[in-house]
């Protein structure tokens, strides 16, 4: 019988919407804390390009998130003052499969969460002060949201030189040999 039960009362619609409903609910939850987790692991084994990229964003004090959880994607920074998520992308986002998962993914941000995104390509990580200038000219055309301060003018050499020698030892052997 239509609209009845096994003990043969009536089925209360609403009641089974409110079902489909926390059922529903418990799912999202559930991904929710997967992307957490997920963020979490990436927070604490940052890449190269990333950590490279924080020291960067600290020195143009702009407020920046790592590995940021929107909606059904983690982006490597987010700059919630400007609403910019910025990519740091390495060698496995140069495949033509890769881009075009990348420009539906820029499209739903954009769409969906009124997010500007950024890419920096692996190629681009060679010059500091060209990355110092790409987001200082792409954070200062985006409008401030939340009482953000425009990015800082001014160097971080110091501290990356120190940086990149802590990532990129230098191989007593190949010094020698270049002598």
């Amino acid at each position: 019988m239509i609209g009845m039960r096994n003990r043969g009362g009536p089925v209360s619609w609403k009641r089974c919407a409110a079902v489909s409903q926390a059922w529903i609910d418990r799912k999202e939850a559930k991904k929710r804390d997967w992307f957490d987790r997920r963020a979490s692991e990436m927070r604490q084994n940052p890449t190269n390009l990333e950590t490279k990229l924080e020291l960067i964003l600290d020195s143009l004090n702009i407020n920046h998130k790592k590995q940021y959880v929107i909606g059904r994607f983690i982006v490597d920074f987010y700059l919630p003052a400007y609403r910019i998520a910025i990519e740091a992308d390495g060698p496995r986002h140069e495949t033509y499969k890769a881009r075009k998962r990348d420009e539906k993914r820029d499209r739903i941000l954009r769409t969906q969460n009124n997010c500007k995104v950024l890419h920096l390509r692996s190629h681009e990580f060679f010059s500091t002060q060209h990355l110092e200038n790409r987001i200082r000219e792409f954070v200062t055309g985006c409008k401030i949201t939340n009482g953000g301060t425009p990015p800082a003018q001014g160097g971080l050499q110091e501290r990356l030189t120190i940086v990149e020698s802590r990532l990129n030892p230098v191989n007593p052997l190949a010094a020698q040999l270049s002598e």
